[in-house]
């Protein structure tokens, strides 16, 4: 059976000839395009990072679906949520602050490319859902928030009045929680509903009584949207995030863990991606937050 250049696997590369081997490997895995669709939207899997081969879809804990816009996209080489993707080879897979190997819960990982990626990875989320998969779409912007419709939702949004969505229908009718805000339109806090909360990232800065005030009540499990406008710009380091202040990493991270260990969290969503080049600190940046994210998920206990 031949072998696509894009699915070499560790199995078949230089690697026991030494460091050079293992970027030659490196090499081949990010730097070949993604083959060509027969149909736009269609679900392409990959292998999420570099020491393991990924899990079938029925199989996984955790699934990774990267919404891409064009067919041309190649790893490597596009920016966005491949870039993320292909910055995943680099990443260590070892979290020393857990002790565990994130990826080990079983993680598998997707395309869905051309104009109607969007609509295809949304019902594979569903489906996830449906299997107790947690479904985390990487995509461009918050128009993949919307497309989770059921759920309560926790958003790690820096900015709030983004033009993408109507974000006032994206909360209406459901408990929902804006976290780490520093950034806003003149109409668009006054026009969310009642039902949502919001925490700047001031408050978050002086302590986290009042976000676990909020999230205590909140019924679970819920989406959990993270765009990395939250993050202050030397952290997210994309054009996304320009105004002062911002989370940490290590606040980024902290709020996550409390999403996880209190609601609970069914699916993910991470955007604000656009920006991102390929082989930059931005990309392995996303890349470490999905290895996170499967942490939380191997720690919140069997599905």
């Amino acid at each position: 059976m031949s072998r696509e250049p894009w699915r070499v696997k560790i199995a078949h590369s230089p690697l026991k000839k030494g460091v050079r081997g293992i970027f030659n490997a490196m090499e081949i895995l990010t730097k070949s395009p993604l083959p060509p669709l027969a149909k736009g939207g269609d679900l392409l899997p990959f292998d999420f990072g570099f020491e393991s081969r990924g899990a079938r879809f029925e199989a996984a804990r955790v699934a990774f679906i990267f919404v891409v816009a064009d067919e041309s996209c190649a790893f490597g080489k596009t920016s966005g949520p491949l870039a993320i993707a292909d910055a995943s080879r680099y990443a260590e897979f070892y979290d020393v602050e857990t002790g565990a190997a994130p990826l080990a819960i079983g993680v598998c990982a997707e395309v869905a490319k051309g104009p109607n990626g969007l609509t295809s990875t949304l019902k594979r989320a569903q489906l996830a859902l449906a299997k107790g998969i947690v479904p985390v779409v990487i995509g461009i912007d918050r128009q993949v928030t919307c497309g989770f419709k059921f759920q309560p939702i926790v958003a790690l949004w820096g900015n709030v009045g983004r033009q993408e969505i109507n974000e006032a229908a994206l909360f209406k009718g459901r408990p929902s929680a804006i976290l780490g805000v520093r950034a806003a339109t003149c109409d668009a806090i006054p026009s969310l509903p009642q039902n949502v909360t919001i925490t700047t990232s001031r408050d978050v800065r002086d302590g986290w009584d009042e976000l676990t005030a909020t999230l205590t009540p909140m019924p679970g499990p819920v989406h959990l949207s993270i765009d990395l406008d939250v993050l202050a710009p030397a952290v997210a380091q994309t054009p996304r995030s320009l105004e002062p202040g911002g989370l940490s990493w290590y606040q980024l991270i902290d709020a996550m863990e409390m999403v996880f260990s209190g609601p609970g969290v069914g699916s993910v969503d991470v955007v604000g991606t656009g920006g991102i080049s390929p082989r930059s600190p931005a990309a392995l940046l996303g890349a470490q937050i999905l290895l996170k994210i499967a942490g939380f998920v191997s720690s919140s206990g069997d599905r």
